[in-house]
């Protein structure tokens, strides 16, 4: 499943918390989505690429990954009409 990167989370106390903070501060904490909660993972960036969270999808089901706002769209797009075949049936004669 693709999830984009994303530069915002929440903390335990539910303060905002940027990429770029957590790098700065060398932040240890469980820091979580803003959209789906889940537990997130620090990428210190390299290279002129800034700091980002990823979403540790080994811990959480993959029913929330799906309603996340971070979910790459297009792997919306291609769920939904997986999804739109399955429940639409085949009237071609």
């Amino acid at each position: 499943m693709r999830i984009l990167n994303c530069y915002m989370a929440n903390d335990s106390k539910g303060h905002f918390v940027t990429a770029k903070e957590a790098a700065k501060h060398n932040r240890q904490d469980v820091l979580c989505c803003v959209s789906c909660g889940c537990p997130l993972t620090l990428q210190r960036g390299n290279d002129g690429q800034p700091p980002w969270f990823e979403h540790d999808q080994m811990t959480v089901a993959e029913k929330i990954l799906l309603r996340c706002t971070w979910l790459d769209p297009a792997e919306k797009e291609a769920r939904r009409l997986h999804l739109q075949g399955m429940t639409v049936p085949d009237y071609t004669v």
